[in-house]
């Protein structure tokens, strides 16, 4: 029942485009890897309910290594990036592993432009009041709708929209989202990932907060859930749901998705051939 919901919101959904772009960022190591390519198990999965919800998909290549000097001028790379996009478009960033530590770099890069650029009135990276106004269309009778997908994501209020990072390593003090420049940000983990810490250089998570939320990601393929492993979380299967967390679940109230908050750990269950499961540790 809950997929009947599920496929009868997504075939609502692919009537209703939202110009929106979701840009992959690959982490250490992985320039060469072909998961987050077109053509790549993890591309080709989050790239076909992209199209579902209207959205496209790019994906963004650095050199990989993991040195500061590579993520941080990577994250001057994708900040202009982003910056090429109308300033009401939604974008979307998914990071995994240092990836995402790219993408951090790109929010402070995004607003120290914004603070540096005065006068530069009604484009970017100066936002307007009305750029941050929903897409919209007209309908035949010259009534306004704003899409099916509009009305059930949160209104547009900064520069990116949501982040999802994919077992980045955690230094707060190092690397940190600009809140002034994404909305909000979901940090998948695994306490399996022997990766993500760095040999205990980084952490897990983030400090709780109303715009960061930290879930913790099991998989149950049929014998009970577990953690899984650093690469496990970009593949097919995360990349099938990843774009649906949590405001499309919880709309179709579907896993638990509608008790989804950012200021408590929380953890999902991913399974293969049904939906994912939500819920929040006591």
């Amino acid at each position: 029942m809950a997929t009947m919901r599920l496929l009868l919101l997504s075939a609502l959904l692919i009537f209703s485009p939202v110009h929106a772009v979701v840009i992959i960022v690959h982490g250490s190591f992985s320039t060469t890897k072909a998961w987050w390519k077109p053509g790549g198990d993890f591309f080709d999965a989050v790239e076909k309910e992209a199209k579902t919800l209207g959205h496209a998909v790019v994906p963004f290549g650095w050199s990989g290594v993991p040195q500061d000097k590579e993520i941080t001028s990577a994250g001057a790379v994708l900040a202009k990036l982003a910056m090429s996009y109308p300033v009401a478009e939604r974008i979307f960033m998914i990071g995994h592993s240092h990836g995402g530590n790219v993408i951090h770099k790109a929010t402070h890069y995004l607003h120290a432009q914004r603070t540096s650029s005065p006068g530069r009135d009604n484009t970017w990276p100066h936002i307007q009041a009305q750029d941050l106004v929903p897409t919209t269309k007209t309908n035949s009778d010259g009534s306004i709708d704003r899409g099916n997908v509009e009305k059930i994501l949160p209104p547009k209020r900064c520069l990116i929209d949501r982040i999802y990072l994919l077992g980045t390593p955690v230094s707060v003090s190092q690397y940190f989202p600009h809140l002034d420049i994404v909305d909000k940000v979901i940090n998948l983990y695994s306490s399996g990932d022997l990766v993500q810490t760095v040999l205990g250089s980084f952490a897990r998570h983030y400090p709780l907060s109303e715009h960061i939320a930290n879930v913790e990601v099991f998989y149950d393929h049929g014998k009970g859930a577990s953690s899984c492993g650093h690469s496990q979380l970009h593949d097919a299967l995360m990349g099938r749901w990843l774009l649906y967390m949590p405001d499309l679940l919880a709309h179709a109230n579907i896993g638990n998705f509608n008790r989804f908050v950012y200021n408590k750990h929380g953890h999902v269950v991913i399974r293969p051939h049904r939906h994912p499961v939500y819920g929040l540790f006591v």
